[in-house]
């Protein structure tokens, strides 16, 4: 069961439909799921729900639980909430830990720490805590492996985030590791069963390190590449946008992991991968301003988008992109 869920049932359970927070700010996650981001307090934080106690407030946030509508309330209102999530109360972390699940890890392997540049550890170090914070929106800390990192490793967030070697992980029955020149795709079967996903913790910007994923010592992983629409191009490379759209497909997209991609896909990938699809339909003979068109649509790219990556891929020396502007003003006209 998930932080959320585990939440849920608790507070249903106990007749309570309506909490509001004195707890939690108003940040992304919050604003996202109020209940998971309540949940994840609690664990980490050690917050406490009040039942007892409810605040004056206003009806925010609604999801459904068993057969009831459950609800998370605003302060400044006029009605008044069930339950409060402050510092004292009856439920606990202690409560929600025995319904979570263990499982899955998100691991990272930091094996290669030693060989990045001081800007690269920079870097890395900030994508591990928003892998961190990616995992947050569906499950919490516990999830979280840091694999075969340096006995000098000094950048573990809390006691709950996890160190383990690379041979610890091979005791689970399904060990996902996400390699972008893996010979198999990630399947939605991967996605929905996968006992860890591991990452590999390389950042390259100063010194290209093509295909040291492939090097990650793990005999018991069943190696896969993320694609979308067959190929790797746009996917995001950065560590916590991957951690992001595999936990996406997996809870909230039953298991889509293409989707996931597009839905965290920058304007910068996005671009990349108009560039490429106007590259390749050249080639092929066919219409690249066509194809491009065609997969801006599923991509969700604004026209500026288009027209950028029409005139990075040099086809036709940017008369891709005149044509377009040209087409689109005869558009307006009619």
């Amino acid at each position: 069961m998930r932080p959320r869920d585990a939440l849920l049932k608790l507070l249903y359970e106990r007749g309570a439909e309506k909490l509001a927070s004195l707890k939690c700010n108003m940040n992304l996650r919050f604003k996202r799921d109020p209940f998971q981001e309540t949940a994840v307090h609690m664990l980490v934080k050690g917050s406490k729900v009040n039942l007892r106690k409810g605040l004056k407030s206003r009806r925010w946030f609604r999801t459904e639980f068993g057969s009831r509508t459950m609800w998370y309330m605003l302060r400044g209102g006029e009605e008044v909430s069930d339950a409060t999530h402050e510092s004292e109360g009856e439920l606990t972390r202690e409560h929600l830990l025995p319904l979570l699940d263990e499982l899955p890890y998100v691991a990272v392997y930091l094996g290669f720490l030693g060989i990045h540049t001081p800007k690269e550890l920079r870097k890395l170090k900030l994508q591990l805590w928003e892998t961190l914070n990616a995992v947050r929106y569906f499950l919490w800390d516990s999830h979280v492996v840091f694999v075969d990192a340096p006995k000098d490793f000094q950048w573990k967030p809390n006691d709950y985030v996890k160190v383990m070697r690379l041979e610890d992980l091979c005791v689970f029955d399904e060990v996902v590791l996400l390699d972008p020149n893996a010979e198999e795709s990630l399947t939605s079967h991967d996605v929905l069963n996968a006992d860890v996903f591991l990452f590999g913790g390389i950042v390259d910007k100063e010194i290209p390190r093509p295909g040291l994923t492939s090097k990650i010592p793990c005999d018991c992983c069943r190696r896969r590449r993320i694609e979308l629409w067959g190929s790797t191009v746009g996917v995001p490379l950065m560590i916590h946008k991957l951690v992001f759209a595999v936990l996406m497909a997996r809870y909230e997209l039953r298991g889509d992991i293409q989707k996931a991609i597009i839905k965290v896909m920058g304007s910068r990938e996005r671009r990349w991968r108009l560039a490429w699809e106007a590259i390749t339909a050249y080639k092929e003979g066919k219409d690249p301003l066509e194809a491009v068109l065609r997969k801006a649509e599923a991509l969700g790219a604004s026209r500026a988008e288009v027209v950028r990556a029409l005139k990075m891929s040099g086809i036709e020396g940017g008369k891709l992109a005149e044509r377009l502007q040209a087409e689109h003003s005869g558009e307006d006209r009619h």
